[in-house]
């Protein structure tokens, strides 16, 4: 049970951060692109 929480746990984390870093890289992409433009 706690391991199953855990492997959850972690699959949840690492989807928030995958979704965080596409934000990120979109935000960094706006700036260079503003920027040049």
């Amino acid at each position: 049970m706690k391991f199953e929480i855990q492997l959850i746990y972690k699959l949840c984390s690492w989807q928030a951060l995958s979704i965080f870093r596409q934000f990120l890289n979109y935000v960094l992409f706006e700036g260079i692109v503003r920027t040049v433009l």
